[in-house]
């Protein structure tokens, strides 16, 4: 079950402010559209985002949490990563990664993925005394704590109530 829906939106070539010794002069943000439930917005990553990320999730994760996460495309570190082949390559390949990472509940429930993509805040649904909650997309009743963290325990989704 998919929890969201990432679609390409553009690359642009942009002047590095971080140029060092180590730093190319310029890099490419990457543009994608994220759609969740009813909502939908822009966010902009970088490859080294990418491989910050991807690097944090293979320390924090097992093999088997992470199965059926592709790749990374491979760095290029000693020739141009600005040509055009190499920007569509990659735009697909980072699409892909992207749209996979919702479909693991480990993943969703860490809050990572969240972070990564800048899901917009949402305020938790008040519970009325008594009511019993139920997560509108996996149906499992919340249970205590999910008011704390926005999620639901089950599918790692906000409740959307």
């Amino acid at each position: 079950t998919k929890l969201f829906v990432v679609t390409f939106k553009s690359a642009q070539r942009k002047a590095n402010p971080r140029i060092g010794c180590f730093q190319p002069a310029e890099f490419t943000e990457f543009w994608f559209e994220v759609q969740a439930d009813d909502m939908r917005w822009d966010v902009s990553l970088r490859f080294s985002d990418f491989v910050k990320f991807d690097g944090m999730l293979r320390k924090i994760f097992s093999p088997d949490e992470l199965h059926g996460l592709p790749s990374l495309p491979s760095k290029t570190v000693f020739s141009r990563n600005d040509s055009p082949a190499i920007i569509a390559a990659r735009r697909v390949q980072l699409e892909q990664y992207l749209n996979s990472l919702g479909e693991s509940k480990a993943l969703m429930r860490s809050g990572l993925v969240r972070d990564l993509l800048d899901f917009p805040d949402e305020d938790p649904p008040q519970q009325p005394p008594g009511a019993l909650l139920v997560c509108r997309t996996c149906r499992a009743p919340l249970q205590g704590g999910w008011a704390d963290t926005g999620l639901c325990a089950v599918c790692g989704r906000r409740p959307g109530l």
